[in-house]
């Protein structure tokens, strides 16, 4: 089980019905399983679905969610898998916006903080 745990306003938990679900690719591949969640507490939603294969966990934009149907449907293929990045282990050290600027750039996703920026 994992603690609670917020940085800034952002809360990385594992209290969601989501957590255990299979994380697929558009082509149905298996990325691994949805391990937590990570809420934005002032804007009241989902920012991030945070993903755990064998060796690795990785955050994807909650926006970059598909469909749900037998699990997690991401909208990228099997070759966006490779750009991942994976969670440095000290997570309350080294998430900063650095790092969530990396993870939206590597999935070509647009930053919430842009999208809302308007």
């Amino acid at each position: 089980m994992m603690e609670d745990l917020r940085i800034g306003n952002l809360l990385f938990t594992e209290k969601c019905d989501i957590a255990g679900t299979d994380a697929l690719t558009l082509e149905r591949i298996l990325l691994g399983k949805v391990a937590y969640q990570v809420v934005d507490l002032s804007a009241f939603t989902v920012r991030y679905v945070a993903i755990k294969d064998s060796s690795n966990t990785y955050l994807v934009p909650a926006e970059l969610i598909n469909d749900f149907d037998d699990g997690l449907i991401f909208d990228f293929t099997r070759e966006i898998v490779a750009k991942l990045i994976p969670l440095p282990k000290d997570l309350e050290k080294e998430f900063n916006r650095q790092l969530e600027v990396k993870i939206h750039t590597e999935l070509n996703a647009t930053p919430y903080w842009e999208e809302e920026s308007y």
